[in-house]
Formats: C-alpha cells, sequence, structure tokens
C-alpha cells in the first residue's frame, strides 16, 4: 500500500492491524528457525518488520498533522497508540532478544551488525535482558509513567473555571456562562497564554498568572513528585544511578557535572546582556508581556514576506549551502494546494519533498519536518530502496503571507531535511534514530543562523521585490536583526534557568532522598527551588513553578532541554567559522550529517577546525550579542552556588565518562 493509499484509507483499524498481524507472524516464525542455518531469512525478517513498524507509526504522525476531519484524526491517533504499544511488545520479546543476540555473534557485516546493535540497545531500554520479574517492573513503571504524565498534562492544559468580576474587565471577551447562569472565565493554558502577552493591565495579569499558577500546582505537584519518584525507579532497574543519567546516555555530552558548567557560564553571559532591558526585579509576568510588545512591535515594523519568494529564497540557500537541488515535479497529493519536489545531487535522486504550508481546518499550525517514508531496503530479498519521503507541513492563514519569524521556522524544517536526506544506511532503522539528541538539532540551527544573517536579510528583500512585487525597504534589516536579539536571548535564558531546574530534581542526592523519605514535603521542595533559581538567575519575581515549566519538564523531553542549548552554541559557532566557506556545509552533509555509528563529538572534531571536547564546548562565541560590561560579582557568585549546589554530589551521583 502506498502512502496516498494509506492516507485516504478509511479502514484505519485494519491498517494497523495488518502491520502488527505480519510482524507478529515473522517473530513466531524467528523464534523456530536456527541461527546458523536461517541467518539470513533472520536477518531479512528483522529488517522488513522494522521497517514496517517505522513506516506506519511515520504515517500515523503525518496524518495527525493533516487529519482531514477529526474523526479521521483521532482514528489515527488511536492506531498510532496501538502501535506503540505493539513496538514495547516488540521490544520486550526475550525470545527475539536471545535470538538477536546469537545473530551478532556469528554475524560479520559491519552494517547488519550495527543494525543488530540498535535492535539489542532499544530492546535494553525494556529490561529485557534482564531477570524476568525486572522486567516486568520496569513495564509496571513505564505504565506508571505514562499514565501519570497524560494526568498532568490534561490538568494543566484544561484548567479550572475562574468567577468573573469587575476587576476582570479586560477579559469580557473571554467571558462564558455556565448552566447555572454564573459569568465564568475558562483558565486553560491557551487563555494564560493570551492574557500573559496581550492584556495591558498589570494587575490583571497578576491576578489571572496568581490563580491559574497556583491552580496548577496544587492540583499537579503531588503527582509531578510521584512521576519524579517512577522515573527515578525506572533509571535505577535499569543500571543508572538517576533518571538525568539515563536521559543522556543517547547525548553527545554524558557528563552531567559538565553539563552544569555549560548551562551556568551562558546563564551568566544572558543574564549581563538582560539588565541594560530593564528586566529586573519585575513581576514575571510584566516581562513576558513587555517582550511580547517589543516583539509586535518590531514584527509590525518588518512586515510580512509572500511565501513564494521565502520557498524560492530558502531553496536557494540550501542549494548553495549543501549542494543538492530542488526540482519541481508532480506527485499524488492529499490537497491540491501543494508543491511537490524532488531533491537531486547530480544525477541522482535524494528524496521527495512535498510542502504542505497552507491552514486548514483540523489540520495542525505548527510547522513541522515529517519524514512518512524512510529511506531503506524493503522488501530486503528484492533490493529494492526506498527514497525518502518528506513533508514540511505548517498553517499559514494570511494570504500566503508569513512574517519573518515564520521563515525562521520554516528554513529550520529545511535543516531536518537535508539531515534526513544525507542519512543513507540501507536499514531504515539505522537512519530513523541513531543521531544524539543534543545533536540533531545543529543542522536546522545552522540554517537558521543562516536566515538571520544580514546578508541574507537583504537577499530575501530582494527576492521579495522579484517574486512577491513588495518593495520592501533595506532599513528592516536593523530591526530583523534587533528581533533576533530580543527574542532568541530572552527564550534562550529561560531555557537556561529550566535546564538547571531540570538537572536538580531528576538528580540531586538530597532531592532525591527526601522524594522517597517524605514526598509531601518534596512538593513544597519543587516549588521552593524554582522560585530560587529563578530569583538568582535573573532577579525576576514569579508566584510559584510556571505551568510552562511544568509541561516542559512532563512532557516526554524532560532532562534534555539542555539539549537544545549545546546544540544552538555548537550551530552558531560552525556558522560564524565557515559561513564564508563555500564548500565546508557540502563536506558536513556528507560526512556529518549521514553518520549512523560513530559519536557525533568525534565527527565534529574530525571534520572541523573547531575542536570541541567532552570536556570543553566553545561557548565564548554566543548566538546572540553579548556586549562586554562588568557582572555584579556578588550577583554572579550567588547564580554559581545556586546551580553548583543542584548539581549534585559529583561521585556520587554521576557516572563520569573518562573515555
Amino acid at each position: 500500500m502506498n502512502y496516498v493509499q494509506y492516507i485516504k484509507t478509511k479502514d484505519i483499524t485494519k491498517c494497523s492491524n495488518d502491520v502488527v498481524k505480519k510482524v507478529r507472524n515473522n517473530c513466531k516464525l524467528m523464534y523456530m528457525l536456527d541461527v546458523n542455518k536461517n541467518k539470513s531469512e533472520l536477518i531479512r525478517m528483522l529488517i522488513d518488520s522494522t521497517y514496517e513498524i517505522i513506516y506506519f507509526h511515520s504515517i500515523c504522525t503525518l496524518l495527525k498533522v493533516i487529519g482531514e476531519n477529526e474523526s479521521i484524526k483521532e482514528s489515527w491517533e488511536r492506531a498510532d497508540k496501538f502501535m506503540y504499544a505493539f513496538t514495547e511488545e516488540f521490544n520486550s520479546d526475550r525470545k527475539l532478544y536471545e535470538k538477536i543476540i546469537e545473530l551478532t555473534a556469528i554475524n560479520t557485516d559491519k552494517n547488519i551488525k550495527l543494525f543488530l546493535d540498535i535492535l539489542i540497545i532499544g530492546m535494553k531500554k525494556y529490561g529485557t535482558h534482564l531477570d524476568y520479574d525486572v522486567s516486568v517492573n520496569i513495564m509496571k513503571v513505564k505504565n506508571k509513567i505514562i499514565k501519570i504524565r497524560e494526568k498532568i498534562l490534561y490538568i494543566i492544559w484544561n484548567g479550572g473555571v475562574l468567577r468573573y468580576t469587575d476587576k476582570l474587565e479586560p477579559l469580557c471577551n473571554l467571558v462564558v456562562t455556565t448552566t447555572k447562569n454564573e459569568k465564568v472565565v475558562q483558565m486553560t493554558k491557551t487563555t494564560h497564554n493570551y492574557i500573559m502577552k496581550n492584556i495591558e493591565s498589570s494587575d490583571v495579569r497578576k491576578y489571572i498568572d496568581k490563580s491559574y499558577s497556583s491552580y496548577c500546582a496544587d492540583n499537579v505537584l503531588t503527582l509531578f513528585s510521584d512521576l519524579l519518584l517512577f522515573r527515578y525507579n525506572y533509571a535505577r532497574l535499569l543500571g543508572y544511578k538517576n533518571f538525568f543519567e539515563c536521559q543522556i546516555s543517547n547525548c553527545m555530552l554524558k557528563d552531567s557535572s559538565i553539563i552544569m558548567s555549560k548551562i551556568t557560564a551562558m546563564t551568566v553571559k544572558l543574564r549581563d546582556e538582560f539588565l541594560k532591558d530593564d528586566l529586573y526585579k519585575k513581576h514575571l509576568t510584566d516581562v513576558i508581556y513587555e517582550h511580547e510588545q517589543i516583539r509586535k512591535k518590531l514584527n509590525k515594523e518588518i512586515g510580512t514576506f509572500h511565501i513564494s519568494s521565502v520557498t524560492i529564497f530558502i531553496f536557494k540557500i540550501i542549494e548553495e549551502m549543501f549542494g543538492v537541488e530542488f526540482k519541481t515535479c508532480k506527485l499524488p497529493t492529499w490537497v491540491t494546494d501543494m508543491e511537490t519536489c524532488y531533491i537531486i545531487e547530480g544525477d541522482e535522486v535524494l528524496g521527495y519533498l512535498f510542502i504542505d504550508l497552507m491552514a486548514r481546518k483540523n489540520k495542525s499550525n505548527k510547522t513541522s519536518c515529517i519524514c512518512f517514508s524512510p529511506y531503506g531496503l524493503y522488501p530486503y530479498v528484492d533490493g529494492i530502496i526506498n527514497k525518502p519521503m518528506v513533508a514540511i507541513t505548517g498553517g499559514i492563514k494570511d494570504k500566503n503571507l508569513v512574517s519573518f519569524e515564520e521563515v525562521v521556522s520554516i528554513a529550520h524544517e529545511f535543516g531536518h531535511l537535508i539531515h534526513i536526506l544525507s542519512k543513507r544506511n540501507n536499514f531504515a532503522l539505522l537512519n530513523d534514530i541513531r543521531t544524539e539528541i543534543d545533536f540533531v538539532e545543529i543542522p536546522s540551527y545552522i540554517i537558521e543562523n543562516c536566515i538571520w544573517d544580514v546578508d541574507n536579510i537583504k537577499r530575501l528583500i530582494r527576492y521579495e521585490l522579484v517574486f512577491g512585487k513588495v518593495n520592501k525597504p533595506m532599513s528592516i534589516v536593523e530591526d530583523i536583526t534587533k528581533l533576533r536579539n530580543h527574542c532568541f536571548g530572552f527564550n534562550l535564558l529561560q531555557n537556561c534557568i529550566v535546564s538547571a531546574f531540570d538537572q536538580y530534581i531528576h538528580s540531586s542526592v538530597d532531592f532525591i532522598k527526601l522524594l522517597i523519605n517524605n514526598k509531601d514535603t518534596s512538593s513544597k521542595k519543587i516549588n521552593e527551588t524554582f522560585k530560587i533559581i529563578y530569583k538568582n538567575a535573573i532577579d525576576t519575581q514569579i508566584n510559584c513553578i510556571t505551568p510552562s515549566t511544568l509541561i516542559t519538564m512532563t512532557n516526554g523531553n524532560e532532562c534534555l532541554t539542555h539539549c537544545k542549548i549545546i546544540s544552538e552554541t555548537i550551530a552558531f559557532n560552525l556558522w560564524n567559522k565557515y559561513k564564508n566557506d563555500k564548500n565546508f556545509f557540502k563536506y558536513f552533509r556528507k560526512n556529518v550529517l549521514k553518520n549512523t555509528s560513530e559519536n557525533s563529538f568525534e565527527l565534529l572534531n574530525k571534520y572541523s577546525s573547531i575542536k570541541m571536547e567532552k570536556s570543553s564546548i566553545e561557548i565564548e562565541n554566543s548566538p546572540i550579542k553579548i556586549e562586554k560590561r562588568t557582572i555584579n560579582e556578588e550577583s554572579e557568585s550567588r547564580l554559581k552556588i545556586i546551580f553548583e549546589s543542584n548539581a549534585c554530589d559529583s561521585e556520587d551521583t554521576f557516572h563520569i565518562n573518562k573515555n
């Protein structure tokens, strides 16, 4: 069944059942086959089975984003959950695990051995290599984590109701009347975000923030303590000292004390920059509101760009940087207003691109890059190489017009496209997951830096005149530069704070002891710690732990906030060093982005002149303009003390990678 048939099908349950049935039958057959006599047949079934699972999950991901209607979208979500449950079943299969171990012992082919090793690593995350009782406990703990996580996110996103009074008059357009004829404001996460950024009255913002944040904290923190304890137990069952160590096992940086020192250094730098913006000693709600007003003002002065100018501009940037070419073509699509093309290098087709950026009912507005058909051999016995099919989706509403921030967002997704096209292993499993979490965003951030470059901003303005028929003044270049420094720096500073808090609650020896011995007190400690870290970082007043932080700590990316900061810093340094080198990023694509086996740090050191050691990532050049100024020594030392005290007792808590 091809992708269009999958996308248009009405019998989604049958599709998922067919995939599961086929893979289960393969597994049953593999149990019976002798490894020495049937090595090739076993490998074929493993490769085909993993391709089927990855392909169907990828299609599910796409359909959840572009769903034609709510019922189809929900059906695909259910199908994806079913496939997720089956993936757990596959990875927990002890008989299959033993068979793969046997295959590994007799295989000499480098790629097949790597494929089998990745399967083993995935299965070990489910405790399949451990005693049966331990693996059963791991699955129980994983299921508990999922249920608690869903409950926390439901409470935060749906919130509660706030009785409407005269002092909330600025919110009159948000008022609803209940069945009991009471006027209330439904306080959801979306409503809270809107109020923080758009309501002028500081008193109303503070009142709403206090009410909503307190509601979330009161209803969530006990559950959150449970979640942290289950995560700790999960990590311990797998043999890690804590959950932070477990999470960073798939990162380039595996030394937690170094991660904390980098986050501390970056925060010191960024907080100094924001001294001049007079953001200190204010309430967080005022900081967010003022930040948003500056952003809106700059975006208004910059204006919008026509999407046709933007896509041509991005195509040209990518072609020049990475040595590929976009060729427009006609491919079967799920809607009519889409652009399709194939990407080539010389005479070779690297893959196919589907650009679906226009808003539609039931479609996600988030800009995304989704590889819905991976590169790889399938069926393996036929030796057919499937080229990747990638969709870049979005939700442009305003007559094909986008802001400059949206230009950057779209370009960011093209970085993922280039990364996907660079993966050329014959086995889809290796192309799908074999990248460290703190490396995976680097190509996208490199392209972001390219788009923000002054010369390229001027180039886009010229493209807008030729293709969009709009003559924009070159004076907006300065506004765009201000926009970047303002928005990027503020967001990066907040990420640094959340990263410090993230590492503390998942790895501090004292806090873990508190979780185990006195869970009720731990809820209070979570709140107090966050307020202290925030206060010492930027001296800003907050009521309690922010709902946004709780979402970040809950939604599956916990302990990985620092990865974004590391990726942004490395990407900036690479762009800053090589932006005038016409060949480096072509070289980078072919030698670093294609990686499926080597450590990315080693590749970066091998193929660039920026020498990055695990003990010393260069952050001297940060991704925003930093002016030299004197930092108050007392406040800097206070910041370092709180971060370093949160970083834990190194040898007791962390396994330090000596290699």
